[in-house]
């Protein structure tokens, strides 16, 4: 009798066993993945969001320093003209919506002149300046924004529907945190005056938001700071160090200069130069340079000296000119 087998293997009951539907599985880490997405997706939002609010309100600090210092109008013209500057940073063309402003002493003693004003946009925006008049330690201000970001994908998941975003930046003008050995207030003409025939020697610094008028009678074991039209070259300066009880010197006791350990002063300290900018005769970024204030000429060839490594490499020469005094 002629027989017939299936041409095809039987499966084994274990493999029998390993039998289902991937689908189940597959939904299930489909669920996740979006999960994992959605979070991505909000927290570069979040990301981008929190740099454009700390670029817009340094922008707004340094804005506000900038005009108080230049026109002293803190109502009129400070606050408008920062807030103007942040409402351009992040594109709120539309405006505020309602603004407030409120007024107080504030410090230990209640006599430090505090005014707080808050701005509320459309686009769930809040910005507050708090600027305060800390005396010498100069005009403080503070800019705090809040912005409620909306949630694109986590509020499917159940998380919030938006996520709170802040930033905060301050500026400073007029600090007067040196602590001076003589301090003068006044902005007037020779606000420290310091002439006559009495002499007078001073061991610390001598500072002045006015002018100074000063003479050689004035000995001063430190520095001296004055407004434009200051003549603190005139006055004397002593050697002088930091050991308690110690008593300045003139340099010209030793030859015009100070003993081993002991330093002498200046007629006002500028702030180091910075590099100067390059520009050049082709479009692309500014460069900047250690001021040496020299003028180079790259040459198309193989070997070339580059101040700059960076600095791309031309077929045609170029010549990069520097900006200095």
């Amino acid at each position: 009798m002629r027989f017939i087998a299936p041409s095809t293997a039987t499966k084994s009951p274990q493999r029998r066993l390993q039998e289902g539907q991937a689908i189940v599985l597959i939904a299930l880490m489909l669920l996740v993945l979006f999960a994992m997405l959605g979070l991505a997706i909000d927290s570069g939002r979040a990301y981008v969001d929190r740099r454009d609010l700390q670029a817009a309100v340094d922008a707004a600090a340094l804005a506000a320093g900038d005009w108080f210092e230049n026109y002293g109008d803190l109502a009129g013209s400070t606050i408008p003209q920062s807030v103007q500057v942040y409402q351009s940073d992040l594109r709120l063309y539309s405006g505020w919506i309602s603004n407030s402003h409120f007024y107080a002493l504030v410090g230990v003693n209640a006599n430090l002149p505090q005014d707080t004003y808050t701005y509320t946009y459309a686009e769930n925006y809040t910005l507050t300046i708090v600027a305060t008049n800390t005396q010498f330690n100069g005009y403080q201000f503070v800019f705090t924004v809040v912005h409620q970001l909306p949630l694109a994908f986590m509020q499917i998941f159940g998380g919030p529907t938006t996520v709170t975003i802040t930033a905060t930046a301050t500026s400073i003008v007029g600090n007067q945190r040196q602590t001076p050995a003589l301090l003068t207030l006044s902005t007037g003409l020779c606000a420290t005056h310091l002439q006559g025939s009495g002499s007078l020697t001073v061991l610390g610094d001598t500072y002045t938001n006015g002018t100074a008028c000063v003479d050689s009678n004035l000995h001063e074991a430190g520095n001296c700071y004055g407004a434009a039209g200051s003549n603190c070259n005139a006055a004397a300066y002593y050697c002088y160090n930091s050991s308690p009880g110690f008593v300045p010197y003139d340099p010209a006791l030793y030859g015009g200069s100070c003993l081993s350990g002991d330093t002498i002063g200046l007629p006002g300290s500028r702030a180091p130069a910075g590099p100067r900018l390059v520009y050049r005769d082709d479009p692309g970024p500014v460069r900047q340079l250690p001021p040496d204030g020299r003028i180079r000429l790259l040459l198309p060839r193989r070997r070339r000296l580059h101040l700059d490594e960076r600095l791309p490499i031309r077929r045609r020469p170029r010549v990069q000119r520097i900006e200095g005094p």
